[in-house]
């Protein structure tokens, strides 16, 4: 058996295989003797029709066993003395006559050739961590604010923050709203509404519009309709609310006091700020260690220069395409916006899978020649993070990724973040940064 290699571009070639006369020959013989045994034909019992009349009444289904056969026999082989390991078969040709050779060729994307880059001693500038009291303040009041209720607030004027009860009803072009059909149900109008007098407010201009009046009071509040607005019709068009005032609540925070901070699990305000910091300064490592990687990251990128496998972009662009989708549909934006941004998105798409997968080539190498493996233990904990990130039991999780057969990515990527931090741990750090000497600073 012939096999020779051509080079068909990036990351792809074209393999080519002879296969003698004489398996050929052997596998006509043993495919016909088989079509004899059970061939079905019209005057003759089962395996008692003559051959020539088989070989003529069958010859497409018996061309095509014996090219099944000898491609499935003399393929594995092939690619063992081509010394190839495809990631994907693309076009498969085969020409077969009897009495004469086959031939075929197959057309494969195959993992790129490329020189690792110096990848230990990395230079790295760690940037300082420190949380200051101001800082502390600032999480200590998120965290009274998300304990805060609303309650009424009497004999005051509306203030930013506040939640407002109103009745309202929009017209647009000097007709209801609501004319506009289902929907714009709820945009028309309402009863008993609570709205937050501030940027979270359900309209544009809502917020502003409240502010300063009383229970009670009667205003019409212009709202213009940004270009992104959900309902198409309302795009960048003005709509005139008329608005009624029924109630106000005001945010109170509960206060600090011993209750509060033991079910903190602190004994004391100070306590409760150290406890805090603490908290803050383990964030901030977690940051500036992801950040660190990061650097190295766009390091590996900029030194290491490879081919990349098209069909293997291609699928990571589907994929990512497909997540911003999902992602824009979630956010609210219509099917009809993303279809106006979907060259746009798998452009990023497309861009965000080749370096992707660069970077899982990249660092796939390094984990080779540094003998980097992956226990199943530390499988089990990355399904077991998964679990609890999408409130569901580990177990169930597991089976529905082994279903799906997605564990072996699970496992990619466990090792490919040890490769990461096996990098950092052996990056020389402190000193200039690759991209800070890069850039002059």
């Amino acid at each position: 058996m012939k096999v020779k290699v051509e080079s068909s571009g990036p990351c792809r070639k074209i393999l080519h295989v002879d296969v003698p006369t004489d398996l050929v020959a052997a596998e006509y013989k043993t495919v016909i003797a088989a079509f004899v045994k059970m061939a079905r034909v019209p005057g003759f019992r089962p395996g008692r029709a003559p051959q020539t009349l088989v070989e003529r009444r069958y010859a497409k289904e018996i061309d095509e066993d014996v090219r099944d056969a000898l491609v499935g026999r003399t393929y594995p082989e092939a690619l063992k003395q081509a010394r190839l390991d495809p990631l994907a078969v693309l076009d498969l040709n085969v020409t077969l006559k009897r009495n004469e050779p086959m031939t075929y060729k197959v057309t494969l994307d195959v993992p790129p050739e490329f020189k690792l880059p110096k990848y230990k001693g990395i230079g790295l500038k760690e940037n300082p961590i420190d949380v200051s009291e101001a800082t502390v303040q600032q999480a200590l009041d998120a965290w009274l604010d998300r304990l805060s209720q609303f309650e009424a607030a009497e004999g005051r004027a509306i203030r930013k923050g506040d939640l407002v009860q109103v009745d309202y009803e929009g017209r647009f072009d000097g007709k209801p709203l609501a004319a506009l059909g289902k929907h714009v149900t709820g945009l028309g109008q309402g009863k008993d509404f609570w709205v937050m007098a501030d940027e979270n407010a359900f309209l544009p201009g809502f917020d502003t519009g409240l502010l300063g009046l009383s229970i009670g009071a009667q205003k019409e509040i212009t709202v213009t309709f940004p270009a992104d607005f959900k309902v198409k019709e309302l795009t960048g068009k003005t709509a005139v609310y008329q608005v009624q005032v029924k109630a106000v609540r005001e945010k109170r925070r509960p206060a600090l006091d011993a209750e509060l901070l033991k079910k903190a699990g602190a004994e004391s305000e100070v306590a409760l700020r150290a406890k805090l910091k603490e908290s803050l300064q383990d964030e901030a490592k977690h940051s500036e260690k992801e950040r660190l990687k990061e650097e190295i990251i766009r390091y590996l990128l900029s030194k290491t220069s490879l081919d990349l496998p098209e069909t293997l972009v291609q699928e990571e662009a589907r994929h990512l395409f497909a997540s911003l989708v999902r992602q824009n549909l979630t956010r609210g934006v219509s099917r009809e916006q993303v279809e106006e941004k979907r060259a746009d998105l798998l452009t990023a798409a497309t861009s965000t899978a080749t370096e992707k997968v660069k970077v899982g080539y990249i660092l796939h190498r390094i984990a080779e020649e540094e003998k980097i493996a992956v226990e199943d233990a530390e499988v089990d904990k990355a399904v077991a993070t998964l679990a609890e990130r999408y409130r569901m039991p580990s177990a169930e999780l597991r089976k529905e990724l082994e279903e799906k057969k997605e564990l072996d990515s699970i496992r990619h990527q466990v090792r490919m973040d040890k490769t990461l931090e096996f990098l950092l741990a052996n990056a020389k750090l402190n000193e200039e940064g690759f991209f800070s000497r890069l850039v002059g600073r």
